[in-house]
């Protein structure tokens, strides 16, 4: 049977290691964290850019579209007036073929 010497050596190297590996753990711990903080602040700006971008985009969209809804706006407005020329002649040539015809 061991002595009570023994023991507590035995016991004070335990706790030693124990402490050496606790230390350790606490340092892994630490860098883990501080690595993980430093990703989320770049996801975080990595984000707002992203957000900025979109908003960009978005406004570049909206001025592209507001630009073919001007188009198509012109684009109707003169079919509209083409339609509106071709139907008065339409109605010139009825006029006068209905005119031409013998009375009935």
């Amino acid at each position: 049977m061991p002595t009570q010497d023994e023991r507590i050596g035995t016991l004070e190297y335990n706790l030693n290691q124990f402490k050496t590996e606790t230390f350790k753990a606490y340092q892994d711990l630490t860098m883990e964290t501080v690595m993980l903080k430093g990703l989320m602040e770049d996801s975080v700006k990595r984000s707002m850019i992203m957000r900025n971008q979109i908003a960009s985009l978005e406004q570049n969209m909206n001025s592209r579209f507001e630009a073919v809804n001007d188009r198509i706006k012109t684009l109707e407005q003169s079919v509209n007036n083409r339609f509106d020329t071709i139907d008065a002649r339409f109605d010139r040539l009825e006029k006068l073929f209905l005119d031409r015809l013998p009375p009935a």
